[in-house]
């Protein structure tokens, strides 16, 4: 059995870059909150999204959405903790 390792020692050298690759939606995303933010649709915008070259489902429009929320809890936190 290999030796274990604590958390704490492992978290001493930096994480590794993230890989993924960049939202098809972030170039839409002013205008998509716009849009939430005057009562269109998860469908409706997914339409505008379609008539701008971009097929994607309601659930890809949601979890975009669910996304900038998280990242901006998470920014406001740090924002505050430093």
């Amino acid at each position: 059995m290999p030796p274990r390792i604590s958390a704490d020692d492992f978290m001493t050298k930096p994480p590794r870059p993230r890989r993924g690759r960049p939202s098809s939606l972030a170039p839409f995303a002013a205008d998509l909150t716009r849009m939430r933010a005057k009562g269109y649709a998860l469908a409706e915008q997914k339409e505008f999204l379609a008539l701008n070259g971009v097929e994607v489902g309601v659930s890809t429009i949601s979890m975009f959405f669910s996304r900038q929320k998280a990242k901006a809890s998470d920014s406001g936190a740090q924002a505050s903790a430093g």
